[in-house]
């Protein structure tokens, strides 16, 4: 039961970074960064071990698994194309 809390926590921390970062749209405030950061000291302040955290998260791996994995078949595919836009991408305007 814990470890479902833990992912609703997960999920609901995100979804308020979320709509922060589309407010404000700062890097520090990337859904990205702040989600780990507030789920972490949430973990270090309750004294939640890692393994009831991942208890509830599992099912979301598992869902995001195969997710990945046809995320990267069109980066595979394409990678020619990527290769030759990458230096725009990354130079910084």
């Amino acid at each position: 039961m814990i470890g479902f809390l833990c992912l609703l926590l997960t999920v609901g921390i995100y979804g308020v970074a979320k709509r922060m970062y589309r407010n404000l749209p700062k890097v520090y405030l990337s859904p990205l960064l702040i989600t780990p950061l507030l789920v972490v000291g949430i973990l270090l302040a309750t004294g939640t071990d890692y393994t009831t955290y991942s208890s509830g998260g599992k099912w979301l791996s598992l869902l995001l698994q195969p997710a990945t994995v046809a995320f990267a078949v069109p980066l595979y595919t394409f990678f020619h194309v990527l290769k030759n836009i990458f230096p725009r991408l990354s130079s910084v305007s």
